[in-house]
């Protein structure tokens, strides 16, 4: 049952640009589309409320959301024709013995990649961190966001050499790279 096309990347990186972008395209010509569309022609895998619903209960420990992974991305691409457009900042890696993205379940890949400078000083506005402290972000190992009582569950992000290798090197399912472009004004 493949599926699901994710639409991937590291945080701040322009997940939210290419959805609108997907949105627009779906509109006819001359009308106006308001961000709340970007977000209705996607599905996101890291909603809280999918894994709660999924398990009938809520308070999950972050290895109870891994071993909820699968039923919710079954859930997701059983939603929608495909290609289900799911998006996710998860690298591609396994947690607690259980694989984030489910290659069974995946028909292919978008990811986005921005520059990482360009992504450092959002992830500072963002997130409301010194640049210093965003560096150390894209260059821990082991950073992710999201978890606790947070409306995502944890995404587990990986440095962003490590996320980006993660869906760009692997032969699992077909994979697009695309260069989020850098806008200059005139």
């Amino acid at each position: 049952m493949k599926r699901i096309v994710w639409l991937a990347s590291y945080p701040k990186s322009g997940n939210t640009w290419m959805r609108m972008m997907f949105a627009a395209y779906r509109k006819p010509l001359g009308e106006s589309l308001a961000l709340r569309e970007a977000f209705q022609t996607t599905i996101s895998d890291s909603r809280r409320e999918e894994f709660e619903r999924a398990a009938g209960r809520d308070n999950l420990s972050d290895a109870e959301v891994d071993q909820l992974r699968e039923e919710v991305q079954i859930s997701l691409a059983k939603r929608v024709q495909p290609p289900v457009l799911v998006k996710t900042h998860n690298a591609r890696v396994q947690r607690n013995g259980c694989p984030l993205i489910r290659r069974e379940l995946t028909l292919g890949a978008i990811y986005i990649v921005r520059n990482p400078l360009s992504v450092v000083d959002s992830v500072a506005d963002h997130w409301g961190c010194s640049i210093d402290e965003a560096v150390h972000m894209l260059n821990f190992s082991r950073h992710s966001i999201g978890g606790g009582k947070d409306k995502m569950v944890r995404q587990y992000l990986q440095n962003w050499s490590m996320h980006v290798l993660s869906w760009i090197d692997q032969p699992a399912f077909p994979t697009l790279l695309n260069r989020r472009p850098r806008f200059v004004s005139t």
